[in-house]
């Protein structure tokens, strides 16, 4: 099992609401293969840093839960998954990494938004596990 979370190099949300609203906007605009921005290949290439990919010779301890890591990168948009048993260190690692590159972190799962901004919290509508899973798994 893996957490999937979403990060994206575009509009900042000012709730969880706006966030799921802006995700599926960019997800419906984006083709499965336009290459990734600078903004959202310079975040994976930053998290591979700390952490190879975990089809790597050095990547059997990484929080990934694919590889490789930059597959889930199109567009403004990066889909990707840590194993449960790495959260405490990689979350806040991500979360860090996006905030100091402007990008745009989402965790669906727990209706939480990460951006430079520092973003409200906010009730968001009820996502099916599928639509909030679906690229990351689906992607090759």
């Amino acid at each position: 099992m893996s957490w999937v979370l979403v990060a994206w190099d575009g509009p900042v949300p000012t709730s969880a609401v706006d966030a799921f609203r802006i995700f599926e906007q960019l997800e419906s605009s984006t083709a499965d293969d336009a290459p990734p921005t600078e903004g959202i290949r310079g975040y994976v290439e930053e998290l591979l840093q700390r952490w190879p990919d975990i089809l790597s010779a050095d990547g059997e301890d990484s929080p990934w839960s694919y590889g490789p890591l930059i597959d889930n990168a199109y567009g403004p948009l990066f889909v990707f998954g840590l194993g449960l048993s790495t959260l405490e260190e990689s979350i806040p690692y991500c979360t860090d990494v996006a905030r100091r590159r402007g990008i745009v972190l989402f965790d669906q799962e727990q209706e939480e938004v990460y951006s430079p901004e520092g973003i409200p919290g906010g009730a968001a509508p009820p996502v099916s596990a599928d639509l909030s899973r679906r690229r990351f798994f689906r992607r090759r």
